[in-house]
């Protein structure tokens, strides 16, 4: 399992990208397209982009980018 508790403080709603090994937070926003255009040109598979929660036990990740 990993915990994501250091990487994601500070963000508290919205969406995020984390770098693929889940160490880094790479960039966070509003919305979904928001995040994305902001990662939109990183190598493929060099972020994950997951929403806000308070539970990540269910959330599905997208690894995304060019």
């Amino acid at each position: 399992m990993i915990d994501l508790t250091k990487v994601l403080k500070g963000a508290t709603s919205g969406w995020v990208a984390i770098s693929a090994d889940y160490k880094k937070l790479v960039a966070k926003g509003k919305n979904l397209r928001e995040v994305n255009k902001k990662v939109e040109k990183l190598p493929s598979g060099s972020v994950v982009l997951m929403p806000v929660v308070k539970n990540f036990r269910n959330i599905v990740t997208l690894s995304v980018g060019k």
